[in-house]
């Protein structure tokens, strides 16, 4: 495979929701870090270092400016598991991959802990993480993530089912299995920790179309940051950039462009809908954190060293990164 530098498209050029950060959100990534590396969850120091330098609780402070110290920590531990299941689950099997995140989901389930459990740490870490989020949930949060976590579990299953068999999908069969290995929904779970919000606020028919763009926009969004690093990993066949390529026989620059579009279309509607929700009603605040989500996870990959290692900035500023050109 030969390199080739790209413009990445800026898809957030128009996007009307700033950045904005916790203020209380360094304090708790430290803590949420350290209780993270308590549980070793990497064979090496060095990988261990590599990990922690994609700041995960930095995503989590972009992500939920507004909750209390109690809420954005629940959102670095959630951020940090996230994590840990994806750099584990990546190298996985399909069957590897159910018998662990099926050990992951008892916890969801109220299950017992088995021995058979403890053999692998992700599962392990999950039962802390929802031990510790439980203290400073309510019964919303509660039901809405589990419901949530679990689905997105069932289908980073169905994911590495797909690498297995080296099976690239269709855009529109992609995007199906997409919207739930990118593992939103649970994370907007922690919105219902707001005041005010509440069953009602989500279960609204403009909310859930909201989610549905929103989640949309955080896929492609992450799917052009992170493909260089995927194609680097050799496990880029779960990318929109790979799928558009492969469907279509899209080079790599069309296939950037092929998302962009895709992207603005999503904005489009986002922002219209949300012109219909009454202002400062509960609604309209979920709706202002799903927008804030988009500009969240947009900041973060490019602050931290997750994609681009120490030169995020530059490549936010120029929009020039090196990929490596998909054989035709």
């Amino acid at each position: 495979m030969a390199s080739e530098t790209v413009l990445l498209p800026d898809l957030l050029a128009r996007w009307p929701w700033p950045r904005q950060i916790n203020p209380k959100g360094r304090s708790a990534a430290i803590l949420s870090s350290n209780w993270l590396q308590s549980f070793k969850p990497f064979k090496s120091s060095e990988a261990q270092l590599a990990f922690d330098q994609c700041d995960f609780g930095l995503l989590a402070s972009l992500a939920y400016p507004t909750l209390s110290f109690e809420g954005v920590l629940t959102g670095c531990d959630l951020m940090n598991l996230f994590f840990v299941l994806d750099e584990h689950s990546d190298k996985f099997s399909g069957p590897m991959a159910r018998e662990s995140l099926d050990a992951v989901k008892a916890v969801f389930q109220g299950k017992l802990r088995t021995s058979r459990e403890l053999e692998w740490v992700g599962a392990t870490i999950a039962r802390d993480f929802w031990s510790r989020a439980q203290k400073h949930g309510n019964q919303y949060f509660e039901d809405y993530f589990t419901e949530t976590f679990i689905e997105y579990l069932d289908a980073v299953v169905d994911e590495a089912a797909d690498r297995t068999l080296k099976h690239v999908r269709n855009v529109v069969d992609f995007l199906s299995l997409r919207r739930r290995t990118i593992g939103a929904r649970p994370s907007f779970a922690l919105l219902l920790l707001l005041p005010g919000m509440n069953q009602s606020v989500i279960e609204n028919p403009i909310i859930r179309r909201l989610e549905h763009l929103c989640i949309d926009m955080l896929c492609l969004g992450n799917d052009v940051v992170s493909y260089a690093r995927e194609i680097e990993s050799g496990n880029a066949d779960h990318n929109i950039i790979t799928v558009a390529c492969h469907e279509y026989g899209f080079n790599t620059s069309q296939s950037f462009h092929f998302a962009a579009e895709m992207s603005a279309q999503r904005e489009k509607e986002f922002i219209a809908l949300t012109s219909l929700l009454a202002v400062n009603s509960p609604e309209w605040h979920y709706a202002e954190c799903l927008g804030n989500w988009v500009r969240a996870n947009d900041q973060w990959s490019y602050e931290s060293a997750r994609y681009f290692g120490d030169r995020g900035l530059e490549v936010m500023k120029t929009r020039r990164a090196i990929v490596r050109r998909l054989t035709q």
